[in-house]
């Protein structure tokens, strides 16, 4: 048991470095001065994202009847 901790430890912090690492990565690629940033969220998108929220609270409330 404790041989297993010990791993589940050493993995958790393995993926925290790793984590860490792609995090500064992508940090310094942001303050890059040619960094093209995404284009900010519409209406439509919006639009399409009430519309996927509802559809899906509407199945969660379908589900629940049965």
């Amino acid at each position: 048991m404790q041989e297993q901790n010990k791993f589940n430890t050493t993995a958790r912090d393995s993926q925290a470095e790793a984590f860490e690492r792609q995090l500064d990565e992508r940090i310094s690629a942001m303050e890059q001065p040619g960094y093209q940033f995404p284009a900010r969220f519409g209406r439509k998108d919006y639009i399409a994202v009430a519309i996927v929220a509802a559809v899906c609270l509407v199945l969660i409330v379908m589900g629940g009847t049965l």
